[in-house]
């Protein structure tokens, strides 16, 4: 929103004769906008009477108020800062300074000048103004801070693991890889290892030394059910655990039992709050193999409420009953759940009720790797496998296909298997791992090829001689990949899909580009290209051949069969990747589309948009499919091992 506000102040600046220029500058690998950051206001609001006051303001990022209501942490931002090497992807540009603010006298108290705080974690003790956070010194990387104890009320800070402990692991410290900690009651715990141990496990950091509270626990995770004075709740290998001061962990339901947690959570909630935010209880609640909700008190006693089967998620309660979200056949059902009934509140998409969703077959195979993998078949129920039209290809590398997105009634604003059978088309959801970079055009069609492979064996009849490839974001890439790779396939769906990596490692989001003051994406498409999915280790001028030869546009000799381009001009991904792609099949007379929703991102928000990316891609694969289906010569004289760059039968 601020970004399309100031797009809209420099054009109407331009149109007045006035200056619309932005600029950024860099010294030393620090990027510094000529803009500084707009002042942030944190206000103190009266709900009885509306009124409101400011308590603090700046360059704030983020805050949070201690729970007595006297002080107010606040993370304001610092000073540039070059990007670490390697990259981290998601690191932020900027120094991180933590300030604390007396509510009560207006005093404030800046804890360093020379200590840059981490943004995911600020949490306060419960009974006392103390505070957790993870700072490092501005001379050294993110492993070589520590977790501190602020105390607001004494105004002192003391670094609570000297050493003791690696919470970090083998991750690179960036915005989604952070340190998990909490308190329970009054006492420090903390996800991490010892010295020299890869293992994981909570442990309790007290004066006197540190204990590992899930040392019993055969996989413990980082995620926490429950948090309370005495102790915490965990869900791990099927069963509810409580870790306790003196136990090491002590499983509270029966090994025979399986249970797993499922609670509803924001995804657009800030990173602190999704990964260092734990709820204050000490009970759980859970879910059996068959949807049913049950309570596990701390002391191993366990209730089983009332709500009836479904893919059900926890919503809010207490020990005594719960809010629960069910769904079944499509329709979303919110539910009041207790020991003795069930009451329905609400009821979302309930004409889902009458649409037959595809069958889904589960498809085991080795990957091309030999590993066990598992693809996913979705088929439609209103006609025989002899009468699919064709199989759509949906494929994500490194992505298991069993997620529980693609269950019915689920909306979400990717691609959607759901919707293509009810067009009369299989899709196969294919599990495929990824590839180095010299190496993965081939083997990601490879790997597709064993995926449809074993579709057929598990579904004869299926018409695996008739198929597309369709992926969005990593997904669409690895489709361009595929595109380059293999004649098997009838056509191709890139969706925000990067096509040339060097390109993809430089330019700047849309978004960015008339708000340079808010950078914190700056670097983010670099890191992506050097590390995680794009894997390249360093920049194009380092390794070009590997950016050359994993970029689908300088492959794009070796396309033959249509493909559908769909970007945004506030996509993460830029525009130019898609448009560069359609210039350069345009270019050599090989068939392509192009379509672009102005106003979205990554995915598409609007429903009108929605709707249509569903038209674009259904209408594309009716196109590729028609002669197909008409004529059965037509697929014969196509397949997987034929060159790309042969002249098309």
């Amino acid at each position: 929103a601020f970004a399309r506000e100031d797009t809209l102040a420099r054009w109407s600046a331009r149109d007045r004769g006035e200056a619309s220029a932005t600029a950024l500058e860099t010294r030393g690998g620090i990027a510094v906008p000529d803009a500084p950051r707009p002042r942030v206001e944190v206000r103190r609001v009266d709900p009885a009477t509306g009124r409101s006051e400011v308590v603090a303001a700046g360059p704030i990022d983020d805050f949070a108020p201690s729970p007595s209501g006297r002080y107010l942490a606040l993370v304001e931002r610092g000073e540039g800062v070059a990007a670490d090497d390697p990259l981290v992807q998601l690191a932020p540009t900027w120094r991180s300074r933590l300030r604390l603010v007396d509510l009560r006298s207006g005093a404030d108290w800046r804890v360093w000048a020379d200590r840059d705080v981490a943004a995911n974690l600020l949490d306060w003790a419960s009974g006392s103004d103390r505070l957790l956070a993870w700072a490092r010194p501005d001379a050294g990387a993110w492993r070589d801070g520590d977790l501190w104890l602020v105390d607001a009320a004494a105004r002192t800070a003391a670094p609570q693991l000297r050493g003791r402990l690696d919470p970090l692991g083998p991750d690179a410290f960036d915005l989604m890889t952070a340190v998990r900690a909490t308190w329970m009651g009054e006492i420090p715990v903390v996800f991490a290892a010892r010295p020299g141990q890869a293992r994981r496990d909570w442990q309790a950091v007290r004066p006197d030394g540190v204990e590992t509270l899930s040392a019993r626990v055969p996989n413990p995770t980082p995620s926490l059910a429950g948090v309370a004075a005495d102790g915490l709740m965990m869900v791990a290998d099927g069963g509810v655990w409580r870790l306790r001061l003196g136990e090491g962990g002590r499983r509270l339901t029966p090994d025979d039992q399986v249970f797993a947690r499922r609670e509803a959570r924001d995804p657009y909630a800030p990173q602190r709050q999704q990964l260092n935010a734990y709820p204050a209880r000490d009970w759980a609640p859970v879910f059996d193999p068959s949807g049913g909700l049950w309570i596990v008190q701390a002391d191993g006693a366990r209730r089983r409420l009332t709500g009836q089967g479904g893919t059900a998620a926890w919503m809010s309660g207490t020990a005594d009953w719960g809010v629960v979200t069910r769904r079944r056949d499509g329709v979303t059902r919110l539910s009041l759940e207790g020991p003795h009934e069930a009451r329905i509140l609400a009821t979302a998409n309930a004409d889902l009720a009458r649409v037959a969703f595809p069958r889904i077959v589960d498809v085991p195979h080795p990957d091309r790797l030999g590993r066990p993998a598992s693809s996913r078949l979705f088929l439609p129920t209103d006609r025989p496998v002899e009468r699919i039209r064709g199989v759509v290809v949906m494929t994500y590398p490194d992505s298991g296909a069993t997620s529980g997105l693609y269950e019915p009634g689920v909306l979400f604003q990717g691609l959607n298997p759901l919707l293509p059978p009810g067009a009369g088309y299989a899709v196969l959801w294919a599990a495929m791992p990824d590839a180095p970079p010299l190496e993965r055009a081939e083997a990601y069609a490879r790997n597709i090829d064993i995926a449809l492979d074993a579709a057929a064996a598990a579904v004869p009849g299926l018409p695996v001689d008739r198929t597309a490839v369709v992926g969005h974001s990593y997904g669409g890439y690895a489709a361009l990949m595929v595109a380059s790779a293999t004649r098997r396939h009838r056509a191709y769906v890139s969706w925000a899909g990067p096509s040339e990596p060097a390109v993809m490692w430089g330019e700047f989001q849309g978004t960015e580009r008339a708000a340079l003051s808010d950078n914190l994406f700056l670097l983010y498409r670099a890191g992506w290209a050097e590390t995680r999915q794009g894997g390249f280790g360093a920049p194009p001028w380092r390794t070009p051949e590997a950016y050359r030869a994993a970029s689908p546009f300088y492959r794009a000799d070796r396309f033959a069969d249509p493909v559908l381009l769909i970007t945004s001009d506030r996509d993460v991904v830029p525009m130019s990747a898609a448009e560069m792609m359609f210039s350069a099949l345009h270019r050599q007379g090989k068939p392509a589309r192009l379509v672009t929703y102005w106003g979205e991102g990554h995915w598409a928000f609007s429903p009108a948009n929605l709707i249509d990316v569903d038209r674009e891609i259904d209408a594309w694969l009716d196109r590729a499919f028609r002669t197909s289906t008409e004529d059965p010569r037509s697929a014969s004289s196509r397949s997987a091992t034929s060159s790309p760059s042969s002249p098309r039968p």
